[in-house]
């Protein structure tokens, strides 16, 4: 079912285009158009950048797990995944760094990797399904 959503929010872009091509009269609003639902596609955008935004994130868990970040403090994590694309206070003591490695597909469906810190250590980090966490809690 995905597929065909995504088949049909593309379609209708390269019809666009296919009228750009073929009307004399209309053709900058049919490229203009064109882009615009290229663009702000986000479903077919979200269901077609999921492998790419998938891979780059496996590629960071493994590094985060590479570094033995668990407990780890925020100044570690920072040197090895460098900086944050948004950063969330949680509760007064607990914080989430969230990593985009892929900031399109992150603006398309909203699923960045995620560091999660209690004070100043890492408790845990999240890509996708893809969990560590500290145990012994």
């Amino acid at each position: 079912m995905r597929m065909a959503i995504a088949i049909v929010l593309l379609g209708l872009p390269a019809f666009c285009f296919y009228g750009a091509l073929v009307s004399r009269k209309g053709r900058a609003l049919f490229i203009f158009t064109g882009v615009g639902l290229t663009l702000a596609n986000p479903l077919a955008n979200a269901f077609l950048l999921a492998p790419v935004d998938s891979a780059l994130q496996s590629r960071l868990f493994d590094k985060a797990r590479a570094s033995s970040l668990l407990g780890a403090d925020e100044s570690r994590v920072r040197d090895v995944l460098g900086k944050p694309w948004r950063e969330h206070v949680l509760d007064g003591q607990f914080k989430s760094l969230a990593y985009a490695p892929c900031k399109v597909c992150v603006r398309s469906y909203m699923q960045p990797f995620l560091v999660y810190l209690e004070g100043d250590k890492v408790i845990g980090f999240r890509a996708g399904e893809r969990v560590e966490a500290v145990r012994d809690r």
